[in-house]
């Protein structure tokens, strides 16, 4: 898959940051003449259908005056949604406490999958709680992919009792 050069991805963040939004996650899918370019985005208390739009006129915009793609491409901006991907060091710290799937590059221990509760960071490692083992640190560099595991019935019950 292609991957966006640095200055693309600088242009997309400034834009994004501009209006109080983080970027989550950027990807391009491959398509027939054109490509996807999917972004992923979040702000306190969450995105609507108008920030998504705003945000993507915004970025369009920017991405058109610098003639900053060489292929033609569509772009789609979307709210990370529940079970968001976590993809810097500081979303594994924000989200301490909540199930997590994390997928590894190199296997620990001959695992390669985990699922359980984000403890926070130490540095770039996570730490990470497997119910009923002793917690792992988990080096930013070797996560895959990662994301919450959030059950969203339990999310009802718990904001249902706050």
């Amino acid at each position: 898959m292609e991957q966006l050069t640095a200055s693309v991805r600088a242009l997309i963040h400034e834009v994004a940051e501009r209006f109080g939004v983080e970027v989550v996650d950027l990807e391009i899918i491959p398509g027939g003449r054109r490509r996807v370019l999917r972004m992923y985005i979040d702000q306190p208390g969450g995105v609507g259908h108008k920030d998504c739009a705003f945000v993507s006129r915004k970025v369009g915009e920017a991405l058109d005056q610098k003639d900053s793609l060489p292929f033609p491409y569509d772009l789609e901006v979307s709210s990370p949604g529940i079970n968001r991907p976590l993809t810097q060091i500081q979303h594994f710290d924000r989200f301490r406490g909540e199930q997590a799937d994390v997928e590894l590059k190199l296997p620990l221990d001959g695992r390669r999958h985990f699922k359980g509760r984000l403890d926070g960071v130490e540095g770039n490692d996570v730490r990470f709680v497997l119910e009923g083992e002793e917690p792992l640190t988990l080096p930013l560099e070797n996560i895959r992919r990662a994301r919450l595991a959030v059950d969203p019935w339990e999310r009802i019950k718990k904001e249902r009792n706050q």
